[in-house]
């Protein structure tokens, strides 16, 4: 168990300064440290092929556990043979189940291939055109920036993957599963692959457990059964007593029931992750940069209130004009105060920003970009979730001087924005200290 958490947290990577986040960095420092005694105790050349082993398994494309996967079908397909067969039909289960679930392993070995050799959506240059324009830059997490590796400009939701070695349109993730990355155009692909397997493991279950209960009342009928207590008298057969002795008398399809129930439960929680990031229209990518994003703006606030804090009183008490029951809102008095500001803005620029996510289009609008991608039939629309965010922003927010300016300017960069989907990140005009 720990070692199952200690590969989730690493897997899940650091999310900003949260408590998952935190936990990585322990887990990150431990092995480091785990690292530095193995290199004692081994020798560096040692360590060096160890270094070499983990670099192919965890940072370059490899089968490790598209066989892992492969192995596991086969055994439960070798199992069903061997162990299930001989108990189907009966009178719970009839025939037709024997071959419907070498066809239902089959067509899920059939969809991780498919899955497997699908086309994310590599970008390269000769076919940058049809990406480039399938989403606008929102300003925050995606600008305007040329791929170093790639030598091409990188469209906006779009990533290198370091793994692949290749950018991939509307990047999510890098399955190791299926050895592949998922993107814009086999997103759709994968999440059909999880939800199989979720029913896959769904049906195993639900047929074992008919199996074992046609075992336990038909065939054994231990509902009826007794065993001799040490005093003489007979005790009924309770459910810890029945199931020790099912275990015992047919292992295969209990561990099978066991194992299909464990994996159903962990794909489920996979998919309804999945789900709720399709509802939301963010990639997995974009959910870690855009907590890092909250967390980084969160810091800056702190920082920015520590630093007035400080700096108020020290400008009372040095007669610079300060008020230390001063109204946050108001600008500062003082050149110190100032000052401090000016050195603070380079590191504050998310202060005064407002975090509106550009690619949330309305659920029916997320779920066809994804059934039926842009980078596919080349449509474009715009993001009016953040349009009427932007438009429904408090006028107390700005000088009424000011209004008509910072309208016109929002309007500029919408027009501007307009070949693609989604609009860059309005910023908030704040009076006093904060502008």
């Amino acid at each position: 168990l720990v070692c199952v958490r200690a590969g989730v947290l690493l897997v899940l990577g650091p999310t900003s300064d949260g408590p998952i986040g935190r936990a990585h960095g322990l887990v990150c420092d431990c092995l480091g440290r785990a690292r530095d005694i193995l290199r004692r105790v081994l020798g560096p050349a040692c360590c060096a092929r160890l270094e070499a082993a983990e670099e192919y398994v965890c940072w370059k494309p490899n089968p490790l556990l598209c066989a892992l996967y492969v192995g596991i079908m086969v055994a439960f397909a070798f199992s069903d043979v061997a162990y299930l067969f001989p108990l189907v039909p009966n009178p719970r289960i009839p025939w037709l189940h024997r071959p419907l679930s070498l066809v239902l392993v089959a067509a899920g070995f059939g969809l991780h291939q498919w899955c497997c050799f699908s086309e994310p959506g590599t970008i390269t240059r000769e076919n940058l055109a049809h990406y480039e324009d399938n989403y606008a830059f929102d300003g925050l997490m995606y600008v305007p920036k040329q791929c170093r590796t790639c030598a091409i400009m990188r469209p906006a939701r779009a990533k290198h993957c370091s793994i692949c070695d290749r950018c991939v349109a509307r990047f999510d993730h890098h399955c190791p599963w299926i050895n592949n990355c998922v993107g814009a155009l086999n997103y759709r692909l994968f999440l059909a692959f999880v939800a199989y397997h979720c029913l896959l493991c769904a049906y195993a279950v639900v047929m074992l457990a008919r199996l074992l209960r046609y075992l336990a009342f038909d065939r054994y009928r231990l509902h009826e059964a007794y065993i001799t207590a040490p005093d003489g008298s007979h005790e009924a057969v309770g459910l810890l007593v029945g199931g020790q002795y099912m275990m015992l008398s047919h292992p295969a399809p209990c561990a099978m029931a066991f194992f299909a129930a464990v994996m159903g439960f962990v794909l489920l929680c996979f998919l309804g992750y999945h789900v709720y990031m399709l509802s939301t229209g963010y990639t997995t990518n974009e959910s870690y940069k855009w907590s890092d994003l909250v967390a980084a703006k969160r810091r800056q606030e702190k920082a920015l209130a520590s630093a007035m804090a400080q700096l108020r009183p020290r400008n009372g008490r040095n007669g610079g004009g300060g008020d230390v029951n001063a109204d946050p809102g108001e600008a500062p008095a003082g050149e110190v105060e100032a000052k401090a500001l000016e050195v603070l803005a380079p590191r504050l620029d998310l202060v005064n920003t407002m975090l509106v996510y550009a690619y949330d289009f309305g659920l029916w609008a997320n779920v066809m970009d994804v059934c039926f991608p842009v980078a596919l039939h080349g449509g474009l629309r715009r993001s009016h979730a953040l349009l009427r965010a932007v438009q429904q922003q408090p006028e107390a927010e700005a000088p009424a001087q000011e209004a008509p300016a910072r309208r016109g300017s929002g309007s500029n960069r919408r027009s501007n924005a307009g070949g693609g989907r989604g609009v860059p990140q309005q910023r908030r005009r704040q009076t006093g200290r904060a502008q």
